[in-house]
């Protein structure tokens, strides 16, 4: 196992979220905790008065607790720097601080200091404010990036160890894992971290960025043809879902994998597509209800499970999926499936390796309670998802994952090939979020000049085990061809059910691969 960097922010009721750094070995704290702050509220003092009056957007309320900085110069004789102070009369931009949280000693400076000051607290601090605007400002990305790294080093192991492993010297890779607790600490975008000796950091091979599941290892045996399932469903029928099926299946067709795919389509066109290839190994289906997508999951067992369909954030949790029918006759998605049925349909014991819901806000900042989709199918069923931030245009998601498969593919061959194999999905996606921004970037500029102002790379989240997938190659078995059989029998009744003359030709073509499939399984 390769050198990893952990985090664990946790949640602390009495002020703001705690940051711990773990030790990769044992997942224990290497040194006590410090409170996540952020800078971003700068102050002037005046020690007449005994007032600091703030320069900008205040977010601060009475009794927060809260710490002082200062950069290039001192801050008032009186006021100590990692110390907590609270806010105990607040009135606009005018702040008086007190030294305990009785507010009965209010705290006293006599002078100004010098340089400039500023608050560390724990605030929905402006560059955040401008991501989850997607504004587009030079440097937006970068100082939300800078100021997550700077909260990160108030915590001195957490200062030692990214001054110890993100070096331009390093060759790698060490990836950085962050165990998110308080919601609000997950709805912050990790993935921009920065630093001005490395740049942004998960853009860079050396330390890819994943959010921390609490999951043990997970180890399988695995034996080829690898299984794919994959739910194509465009976000608005005008985009179509082509492009998704594309970018997947030429980084598949390109990469000398054994492979079996059952794709579930909401296109007539696509699915006339990809019947015309002629590929045997894979088995598209017109998707027309829900069943079908949780009896696929349940009989035929993925190894990787994949959507491309409209998420919503909004309320329970939950993919939006147009039927066939839905866009033959212009109707709104009939499919809606929430976050409980998903992971109800995997197999505890063997669910799939990697969950990809290339969806809007498929792991979106909640503002309840409620986890969002992609963290919520991590921590119940999937040892690793990835989801999306924010919404995201068609051609991005397409463009994501093609490249995210390209490494993806690359990985499980390599698996393949050895007796065993770890895999850390945190490195598969370095390379996409550089792609994502090349395509922002267009033809005049490079990744890394727009990379600073472009939200687009870093909306793709990964959670994950906190350690890498072990795969154990086995012999080619039965039991893997079998549960592709028992699957397509599933779907082929479905279709028999119904009775209609394109049902049943459906149910005939299933019945041919069957067949196939029963012979393959007596030539064994």
């Amino acid at each position: 196992m390769s050198d990893r960097i952990f985090v664990k922010i946790q949640d602390n009721y009495k002020a703001a979220p705690t940051m711990m750094l773990l030790s990769p070995d044992t997942h224990d704290a290497a040194a006590k905790g410090y409170d996540l702050h952020f800078s971003g509220m700068e102050f002037i003092a005046d020690p007449v008065t005994g007032l600091l009056t703030i320069l900008g957007i205040s977010v601060l309320e009475k009794n927060a607790r809260v710490w002082v900085a200062n950069e290039g110069g001192k801050l008032p004789a009186g006021l100590e720097p990692r110390t907590d102070y609270y806010v105990s009369d607040l009135a606009g931009q005018q702040v008086r601080l007190a030294d305990n949280r009785k507010l009965s000693a209010l705290t006293t400076f006599t002078d100004a200091g010098t340089g400039t000051h500023f608050f560390l607290t724990w605030p929905d601090a402006p560059p955040f404010q401008k991501l989850l605007n997607q504004l587009y400002r030079p440097k937006t990305v970068e100082e939300a990036g800078a100021l997550l790294a700077e909260a990160l080093s108030f915590h001195p192991a957490i200062r030692e160890a990214l001054d110890h492993f993100v070096q331009p010297s390093r060759k790698g890779p060490v990836p950085i894992y962050i165990d998110i607790g308080p919601e609000d600490a997950d709805s912050l975008p990790w993935e921009a971290l920065y630093r001005q000796d490395a740049g942004f950091l998960g853009m860079d091979p050396r330390w890819p960025i994943a959010r921390v599941l609490p999951r043990g290892s997970v180890e399988i045996g695995y034996a080829p043809p690898l299984k794919i399932m994959a739910v194509l469903s465009a976000p608005t029928p005008e985009e179509g879902a082509e492009g998704e099926w594309d970018a997947i299946y030429t980084e598949l067709k390109g990469s000398s994998l054994e492979y079996d795919l059952l794709a579930f389509v909401s296109e007539t066109a696509l699915l006339v597509k990809i019947k015309s290839l002629g590929d045997q190994r894979v088995t598209a289906i017109e998707l027309s209800c829900e069943n079908e997508i949780l009896q696929g999951i349940k009989d035929y067992q993925p190894d990787v499970l994949h959507f491309y369909c409209h998420g919503l954030a909004d309320g329970p949790a939950q993919l939006i999926i147009n039927a066939a029918l839905d866009l033959e006759n212009g109707l709104e998605p009939s499919i809606c499936i929430k976050a409980e049925k998903l992971w109800q349909s995997a197999d505890p014991g063997n669910p799939p390796w990697l969950l990809t819901l290339n969806c809007c806000e498929s792991a979106a900042p909640r503002s309840s309670e409620t986890l969002n989709l992609a963290r919520y199918l991590g921590k119940m069923a999937f040892p690793s998802v990835i989801g999306m931030r924010r919404p995201v245009r068609s051609d991005y998601a397409n463009h994501f994952s093609k490249f995210l498969y390209h490494g993806i593919f690359d990985e499980l061959y390599k698996a393949s090939q050895q007796d065993t194999y770890e895999i850390e999905w945190a490195t598969v996606l370095w390379k996409a979020r550089q792609e994502v921004a090349t395509k922002f970037a267009g033809p005049s500029q490079t990744y890394s000049q727009v990379a600073p102002f472009c939200n687009e790379w870093t909306v793709p989240v990964l959670y994950t085990a906190r350690d890498p997938l072990k795969l154990r190659n086995l012999r080619k078995v039965s039991k893997r061809v079998e549960a592709k059989r028992h699957a397509l029998v599933r779907i082929r009744s479905t279709f028999q059910s119904r009775g209609d003359p394109d049902s049943l030709k459906i149910a005939d073509e299933l019945s041919n691969k069957i067949a196939d499939i029963d012979a393959e399984l007596q030539s064994g």
